[in-house]
């Protein structure tokens, strides 16, 4: 048997030995719960997870056992047995002063239904990940001897307990873009992907032998769109059981729109790196690897918009509503005097090279006439622009420090609705916190047909063709390589 000198300050309570006589009725349930440190745990289904953690080779755990209030009966003693490798060390509680290595002997608590008591002892542990299964048995006699006297166990917390010395959390597959309402996987816009899961693994990357604990996903950066008054945009579907070690996130997912999203994950003291790249929440994507090039289609407000991506590079193409800013229409924003027709987009994209964005706005005739009169001449149409620099498939707002990209040359216009007044000027940085423009260089897209422009139209968005589709009126955007875009037209 094991001497602990903890007991030594401690009196004993002396309580007649001996079973007591058996009740008319056999109502003795009870409840326990177990987690490492000094804190009890005092939700008896959930208190501690239904797995507990313990850490580090002299480490501290507290166990709590209650008598259900339902019981007909005190409680008088409980074992709770330390698990293969487990040896208890020392404990400072007046009713364990019978303990061995092996085994926690409360003896003599008289627990009266309702009533818990809390015990916090230090144990060695083995010092590698793994998991470890303590079991307990609780008597009505309070020397723990008699037969027909036992408790029966209701509810249990913690029993399992996770070794978290050695151990790390890992991403088996971190989400990447996907769309709106759609279950999020590794593989962009592709629901049949990989559901994004993380696994508790051993210092040689092998994933325990665990059935039971919670992995949470929590956002570390990205911005949901604006989504109306009282409304809180968020994700669903963040939390998932492990099973045999890995956690898998099968309904994912965002009923909301936004960007620059990434993702960390937590279970049992541990936590994952954020996850990369970012990615995004559009109503319309597409898968872009192994096809050059690459469409996407679909509606700009009032309009229409289609996207190429071409040179082989890109990992996605996506499609999202938009409003021009209000900041960006104010002296010095941008797209000062632009009213425009209420086309208006958002395209994101992933690459992992260079490669060519072409972006084909329609636009009716009719709602062209509208904000420019019946003899507008397509040359001369404004279109209002963002743009993000993308570096390492990551969008830069221009205020950003480390951001390399430039402010690239644009037009001006003389009045609300008016044309190209003719003269040139540089895209503004909307760096009002808030605003849906934030972060995006804004300006009037240039043409091909500029006289000796000041620019290279290589590097910077450049109209570079018009054209007629029906009713509607076509222009066609060169977006350079690494450029995110906002269109309104």
């Amino acid at each position: 048997m094991l001497t602990l000198a903890a007991f030594a300050a401690f009196a004993v309570v002396l309580v007649p030995s001996g079973s007591a006589k058996p009740p008319a009725s056999s109502v003795k349930l009870y409840d326990v719960c177990l987690q490492g440190g000094a804190t009890a745990c005092i939700d008896w289904s959930t208190g501690g997870g239904s797995i507990s953690t313990v850490s580090g080779t002299n480490a501290q755990v507290t166990f709590n056992v209650k008598n259900e209030s339902g019981s007909n009966t005190t409680l008088g003693s409980l074992n709770l047995n330390m698990p293969t490798g487990v040896t208890l060390q020392a404990v400072g509680d007046p009713f364990a002063s019978t303990s061995t290595g092996a085994q926690l002997q409360l003896r003599n608590l008289n627990l009266a239904p309702g009533a818990s008591h809390p015990v916090t002892f230090t144990v060695t542990a083995p010092n590698v990940c793994g998991t470890l299964q303590w079991s307990v048995a609780a008597k009505q006699s309070n020397d723990f001897n008699g037969s027909g006297n036992d408790f029966q166990l209701k509810q249990s917390s913690g029993l399992t307990s996770l070794i978290t010395t050695g151990c790390h959390l890992a991403w088996l597959h971190q989400p990447a873009s996907a769309d709106q309402s759609i279950p999020i996987t590794d593989t962009a816009f592709t629901p049949s992907g990989n559901s994004v899961g993380v696994a508790i693994e051993d210092g040689s990357n092998h994933p325990i032998n665990l059935s039971t604990g919670t992995a949470t996903l929590s956002m570390v950066t990205g911005s949901f769109d604006d989504c109306g008054t009282g409304c809180t945009p968020s994700f669903t579907g963040v939390t998932s059981t492990f099973v045999n070690g890995v956690a898998t996130f099968t309904n994912f997912k965002s009923d909301f729109t936004g960007t620059g999203f990434t993702m960390q994950a937590s279970a049992l003291g541990l936590q994952t790196d954020a996850s990369s790249p970012s990615f995004v929440i559009e109503p319309n994507g597409k898968n872009c690897i192994g096809l050059d090039p690459c469409d996407l289609s679909g509606a700009a407000g009032n309009g229409l918009v289609d996207i190429q991506g071409s040179g082989g590079n890109f990992v996605y193409l996506a499609l999202g509503s938009a409003s021009v800013p209000s900041e960006v229409l104010l002296p010095g924003g941008g797209c000062t005097n632009f009213t425009g027709t209420g086309t208006d987009f958002r395209e994101t994209d992933a690459r992992d090279g260079s490669g060519n964005l072409t972006v084909t706005l329609s636009i009716t005739n009719q709602g062209l006439k509208n904000a420019y009169g019946p003899n507008y001449g397509q040359p001369n149409v404004p279109i209002c622009v963002g743009v993000k620099y993308l570096f390492g498939n990551t969008a830069y707002p221009c205020n950003d420090s480390t951001n390399p990209g430039f402010a690239w040359a644009d037009r001006t216009l003389a009045a609300p609705g008016s044309t190209f007044q003719g003269g040139y000027d540089v895209a503004k940085c909307d760096t009002t916190v808030g605003s849906a423009g934030y972060g995006y260089w804004w300006g009037i897209v240039g043409t091909f047909q500029d006289p000796d422009p000041p620019f290279d139209p290589a590097t910077i968005p450049l109209i570079t063709g018009w054209g007629s589709v029906g009713n509607f009126r076509t222009f066609t955007i060169n977006v350079p390589s690494d450029w995110d875009m906002q269109g309104h037209g």
